[in-house]
């Protein structure tokens, strides 16, 4: 699984298994950069999902499901998402200069700008509950470079978008950054339930058993998995150029065959150029100088067939 990272992060990154769900490896990855930094704040998007147990449901920006929930995770912070097509802040993309992540950067390093320096920002490269709307090259590029400068984790969740399902193997690697933790679940398993981590081993400071779990390792879902990656690699092997490439788009666009609209999308790979932003992480504890819709999609998972020797083996 490491070696489907991009080569910068192989060396460097470690693997934490989780419960069964996306939700697990959400308060796990939440939980292991409180740890690491000793911060409480959560930085945490408009238009966002990351599962409905207790901090997760904290995480994600609809308010139905938290109305009649008290006392949830303190510390989020909303921020405004680079949703162009209905801007949260009202603004033409002809015109913005990004503004919505200018805000981020501002409220961030400005002595009154409202909170404490967060223990980590978590985002989605697509938001896919938020209406399958992909960040902006600048939106995510400047992200990366403002949580950088100012030693704060990264957490890119691919719950949704990882493991090939947007023609890379990740969803971050089409824009170019690194982030320090990377979330994944659902075609992980094939269909069957896993969830893991991937994460910067500087952040690695919590003691054994600080995060455990009864289900951790569920060996039909990894067997499932390993097919399912067999059969990807095989298919991708047979296209021009070989297998799965680890690519950067520099264009305005790095999902062009997404659109903001009520159905999940396929994106088609890419040959791109490559990019500054591709550098290991440095100083990551370092202390620090409207309405959208909710849309029902078409998931394609991938095709399994888990043999009894496969399953035991």
């Amino acid at each position: 699984m490491l070696g489907k990272l991009p080569p910068g992060m192989r060396e460097r990154f470690k693997i934490h298994f989780c419960g069964p769900t996306g939700a697990d490896a959400v308060e796990t990855a939440v939980k292991l950069c409180k740890t690491a930094t000793g911060r409480a704040n959560v930085v945490a998007f408009q238009g966002s999902y990351h599962g409905c147990t207790a901090g997760a449901m904290a995480l994600t920006s609809l308010v139905a499901p938290k109305l009649r929930v008290g006392n949830q995770m303190p510390g989020v912070h909303f921020m405004p998402f680079s949703y162009c097509a209905r801007c949260p802040i009202r603004l033409s993309p002809d015109t913005c200069d990004t503004n919505c992540i200018a805000l981020l950067e501002s409220t961030l390093t400005d002595s009154h700008g409202g909170f404490e320096p967060p223990a980590a920002v978590i985002v989605e490269m697509v938001q896919g509950e938020g209406g399958t709307v992909p960040a902006t090259l600048d939106f995510a590029v400047r992200l990366r470079e403002i949580t950088r400068f100012l030693g704060i984790p990264l957490i890119v969740d691919e719950i949704q978008t990882g493991w090939g399902r947007t023609g890379d193997w990740f969803a971050f690697e089409r824009y170019g950054i690194e982030p320090d933790v990377v979330l994944l679940s659902k075609a992980l398993g094939a269909g069957f339930p896993a969830s893991v981590i991937l994460f910067d081993q500087a952040l690695d400071v919590w003691d054994p058993g600080a995060h455990v779990g009864t289900f951790r390792g569920n060996q039909l879902a990894f067997a499932a998995g390993l097919e399912s990656l067999a059969r990807k690699w095989r298919r991708r092997r047979r296209r021009p150029g070989g297998g799965p490439r680890h690519t950067v788009c520099r264009s305005h666009d790095p999902m062009p065959h997404c659109c903001a609209g009520p159905r999940w999308c396929s994106w088609a790979p890419r040959t791109l150029a490559a990019s500054s932003m591709r550098r290991p992480v440095a100083g990551i504890l370092g202390s620090s100088a409207r309405s959208r819709r909710t849309c029902s999609r078409s998931r394609t998972f991938p095709e399994t067939t888990c043999t009894r020797a496969s399953a035991t083996s």
